[in-house]
């Protein structure tokens, strides 16, 4: 699942909806789940449930998880060929506006890329006692039919 506020993978944390009653589904929302505290204060302060930011305690900083690291990892690549085609002998900050945008765009669209393709590749959780994850758990479904 991914974070409502910022798209990062969720770790766990959700929202409720305390409009309804206890038995009634609408009160825990499936898709309102997110990363870090800090992302499900910023949604209850858009939600209008706001919370003081003393009550607020530990690092306002979001620790990054293995997936983004790995994602960062992957922007390398995009701002190597990028910086290859202005040039390595050029400084940084001597890039026009349009060379560090150029740059700028590389990195967001390579990281953002190998964010959907980790989430697209965990779609479906894995099977207990799979050792790869499987893209349909159900894709073989009709060849199990014992009748």
């Amino acid at each position: 699942m991914k974070c409502w506020v910022c798209k990062r993978q969720a770790r766990g944390m959700g929202f409720m909806d305390g409009r309804h009653p206890a038995a009634d589904p609408r009160r825990y929302p499936m898709d309102w789940v997110f990363c870090s505290r800090r992302c499900q204060n910023a949604f209850a302060a858009l939600y209008g449930d706001w919370k003081s930011q003393n009550r607020c305690k530990g690092d306002p900083l979001m620790s990054t998880t293995d997936i983004e690291r790995n994602a960062r990892r992957a922007c390398l690549k995009a701002f190597g060929a990028t910086a290859e085609r202005i040039g390595f002998d050029k400084p940084l900050g001597a890039y026009s506006e349009s060379e560090a945008l150029a740059v700028i765009n590389a990195i967001v669209t390579r990281y953002s890329e190998a964010m959907i393709e980790h989430h697209e590749a965990t779609k479906y959780p894995p099977l207990r006692g799979a050792k790869n994850p499987v893209s349909d758990p159900l894709a073989d479904f009709n060849d199990d039919i014992p009748f």
